[in-house]
């Protein structure tokens, strides 16, 4: 249910995507949305669905979230560079992040594209994820 904010910190600390976007609070991750005008390169996470593992006796103790992380840039080789980065981030990585525990990632799919944002062409690849967390 919170896996976005465990793939947030993730990146944010993760030396090869950090070196992209930037380090820490001033990475230019977003979720769900960032401003038009926003320069380039920067990523948007978003949760497209959770599927509780209920018990018999109460609430879902396991949740799996599918998160698309999407990945805009100026050029093909530097959107492509930042989606290998994030892929060898996140996919089967385990362990407590920003106070989620996750207990696997792992990567499903991707898709590449074209975009117009405000006045220039943009690449991006969106990437899904599917993330195990404990609840």
């Amino acid at each position: 249910m919170n896996a976005q904010f465990a793939i947030m910190n993730i990146l944010q600390n993760d030396a090869g995507y950090s070196a992209i976007v930037g380090a820490g609070t001033s990475a230019k991750i977003y979720y769900d949305e960032a401003i038009q005008t926003q320069s380039l390169p920067f990523v948007i996470i978003k949760t497209n669905n959770i599927v509780p593992n209920d018990t018999k006796s109460g609430a879902s103790t396991l949740d799996e979230d599918f998160v698309y992380i999407t990945h805009f840039a100026s050029t093909k080789t530097q959107v492509s560079a930042m989606s290998l980065a994030a892929r060898t981030a996140l996919d089967r990585n385990t362990g407590t992040f920003d106070s989620v525990i996750v207990k696997g990632i792992q990567f499903r799919d991707q898709i590449s594209d074209t975009e117009r944002l405000v006045d220039k062409k943009v690449f991006t690849e969106e990437q899904l994820y599917k993330i195990m967390t404990q609840q």
